[in-house]
């Protein structure tokens, strides 16, 4: 399709209230990004076999953008090539149900203490940085997924706040170099510390990041909103939810039951879910901490709820 024709179709995608879709045909790197805001869309796609996560297409096929941009998240171990669970594709993958487990009986088995509250809530009551807070939340969390649960440094959370969270990144001076750096440096950690047997050096990689990214910014809201009743509405407000969107990759050259009007371009068209929009319109926990539906539901939920509450019980204004 020429540039113009594809230019043709944003008013057309408008006028039809279909997902924003960006093509554009830059030489050597080629953009096709479909940002989908609507539940019911994200659900369509979902349910879609011709959509697909991000590794069911090989990384080396995958487009240069996207190759570029994950090389510095935590999603990617680019030296195993490896891709963080919830990345990874699920057709025909006996792999991916038994290290989802394994991270859920790691949440599980050993749970945080009455003193992990406190330190945490003290931080909080004293106004600390989100670089203490990462400190202090990523060996409660993480220290569990490596052998003897080896303590976690600080230089290590710090080095998992550098990794890349969105693709707007890339943009700002030196911040896609350090982030390379960064990745490499908390792999390197995993590797030589031992991870729980049934998981790979990504999925402690990316949990160590989630903890120091999207949890201290829970933290963070749950600081400004101290007095509120219901936890479970405040992380279900679009503003407010740990994670933005979730990639998935077309598979095949469909329109997705009219979702797009000319088809996607298989291994090249990637789809931004924005569950924290999805969230906020159907205020389910359940799009916070996944995409919607109980049975995909991120492990980490039962966890980062419960910590939360007890967390905001030692930090609830008192009445006077």
């Amino acid at each position: 399709m020429y540039p113009l024709q594809r230019l043709w179709h944003f008013p057309i995608d408008m006028w039809n209230r279909l997902p924003l879709r960006i093509d554009l045909p830059i030489p050597y790197l080629q953009i096709d990004v479909v940002f989908v805001n609507d539940p019911d869309q994200i659900k369509i796609l979902r349910e879609d076999p011709a959509c697909g996560r991000m590794h069911q297409v090989p990384s080396g096929q995958q487009p240069g953008w996207a190759q570029y941009f994950f090389r510095g998240t935590r999603f990617h171990d680019v030296t195993h090539d490896d891709w963080f669970v919830a990345m990874e594709g699920q057709q025909g993958n006996t792999e991916y149900e038994q290290r989802r487990e394994q991270i859920a009986a790691c949440l599980k088995s050993e749970w945080y203490t009455s003193d992990d509250v406190s330190k945490v809530a003290e931080l909080l009551k004293s106004g600390a940085s989100d670089e203490a807070l990462a400190e202090a939340m990523v060996p409660i969390i993480n220290c569990r997924f490596l052998q003897g649960h080896t303590p976690i440094p600080g230089n290590i959370a710090q080095d998992a706040k550098r990794m890349l969270v969105s693709p707007v990144d890339i943009l700002k001076p030196g911040v896609y170099e350090k982030a390379v750096a960064a990745g490499k440096t908390v792999i390197a950690f995993c590797t030589a510390s031992g991870i729980i047997k049934g998981l790979k050096e990504v999925d402690v990689a990316h949990n160590i990041g989630a903890a120091a990214n999207e949890v201290v910014k829970t933290l963070t809201i749950l600081r400004n909103n101290a007095a509120c009743e219901d936890l479970d509405e405040l992380f279900t407000r679009s503003e407010n939810t740990p994670t933005a969107a979730v990639p998935r990759v077309a598979l095949a050259a469909s329109k997705f039951g009219g979702l797009l009007s000319y088809p996607a371009r298989p291994g090249k068209t990637v789809f931004f879910l924005n569950i924290s929009k999805a969230a906020g319109m159907e205020r389910s926990l359940f799009w916070t901490f996944g995409t919607g539906v109980p049975e995909r539901s991120c492990p980490f939920k039962p966890f980062a709820m419960s910590f939360l509450k007890d967390v905001q019980h030692h930090i609830r204004p008192q009445a006077t």
